[in-house]
């Protein structure tokens, strides 16, 4: 593409361009406003902003100059199809218009009559992963024929450097979002202890197991922390429980066990309340569902139970069956082995259970388990 005189950047061009790139690089805290307030300055456009086209919309998240007169605001999601940051993600654009009047590509585009956009330059938005989160764009109501491919080069630069604070805010997020999570389990699991120490004990030994039986299975990094924060909880609905039946030292009553069945319906509910941990509600629920829909409370089935609650289960009935209680002696391993590969298929998940013996045969013995 040809530059022509008046656009070649000028030495104090050059170097205003090396300091808001360096002010960027060096100031986290505001990056994305400072670059979109650099981008429109240093291009001369009427708008810079941010779009977020995950998930099949484009949703505006920063704005830097004269929105209102193209009709975007900060929060505004529309369609992605027929949108400028849509034909840059599927490639029919290059990032690049600079009379988008008289360009085939988009003169026909609502967003163009629409928002009366005469110059579009963008590039896409990338995470660390690969993933792209958006785009990065300048606009202007009036034909600008002096951006070209240095132009675009800045702004995919600029582009790099927003890629990485949103990747950072998201860390900061997630790590606040942990750190929260954690103190809410800890909590519960002191009010647990407080009812009844065995459960408590139990459940920090099912967390054990079912780790490692997820790591077995090759699960991601968030589903494990997801799985750890299930088996913490999953009898955290017995907080409910009447004393009578909780602490009772002989088997429970049909009636008696009616009740104690309702403690995952109470440890969903409760859990769905807090902010922190209510994504880990319908997990709770379905710990005791079987992989044949006879469980409860819903009579979930194979693939509709979540895969944690699958996991915690099978880990639960094991770590069950291996301890010592008032009313009976703890099985062998081997015994309780063969009675969860007895009921594979429909008491419990066929993998999980092909995992366990696996798993326990490459760990070292602990507490949790009765060999």
């Amino acid at each position: 593409m040809s530059r022509s005189a008046t656009s070649q950047l000028s030495p104090g061009a050059a170097e205003m361009r090396l300091r808001a790139v360096a002010a960027l690089a060096n100031d986290p805290t505001s990056a994305i406003s400072r670059a979109l307030d650099a981008m429109r300055l240093l291009l001369g456009m009427d708008m810079a902003y941010v779009t977020d086209t995950r998930g099949g919309h484009c949703g505006v998240v920063a704005v830097s100059g004269d929105a209102e007169s193209f009709g975007a605001r900060i929060g505004m999601r529309v369609e992605l199809a027929g949108t400028y940051c849509g034909e840059l993600r599927a490639g029919r654009i290059d990032g690049l218009i600079t009379d988008a009047r008289r360009d085939l590509r988009v003169n026909h585009l609502e967003a163009t009559q629409r928002a009366r956009i005469g110059a579009y330059i963008a590039r896409p938005i990338k995470l660390w992963d690969g993933t792209v989160f958006g785009s990065l764009a300048c606009v202007s109501h009036g034909a600008c024929p002096r951006l070209d491919e240095r132009d675009v080069q800045f702004v995919a630069l600029i582009a790099r450097l927003v890629g990485g604070q949103l990747e950072q805010q998201h860390l900061a997020e997630q790590h606040e979002r942990t750190r929260m999570t954690t103190e809410l389990v800890r909590t519960l699991m002191a009010a647990l202890a407080a009812r009844d120490g065995y459960t408590s004990d139990h459940s920090y030994g099912v967390v054990n197991l079912a780790l490692a039986v997820g790591r077995r299975l090759e699960l991601s990094t968030e589903a494990l922390l997801e799985l750890e924060q299930v088996a913490l909880l999953h009898d955290v609905g017995k907080i409910g429980m009447p004393d009578g039946i909780l602490q009772k030292p002989g088997p429970l009553t049909h009636d008696e066990w009616n009740v104690m069945h309702t403690h995952p319906t109470i440890g969903a509910d409760l859990v769905g309340k807090m902010d922190g941990v209510a994504h880990l509600a319908p997990a709770i629920r379905a710990e005791h569902e079987r992989w044949d829909g006879a469980g409860y409370p819903h009579g979930l089935a194979s693939e509709a139970i979540p895969t944690s609650s699958r996991i915690v289960f099978v880990c639960d009935a094991l770590h069950a069956m291996t301890s010592d209680r008032p009313y009976r002696t703890a099985m062998s391993y081997t015994a309780a082995i063969a009675e969860l590969q007895r009921n594979s298929g429909t008491q419990f998940c066929p993998a999980v259970v092909d995992a366990a013996p696996r798993t326990i045969e490459s760990m070292h013995p602990g507490d949790f388990l009765r060999t």
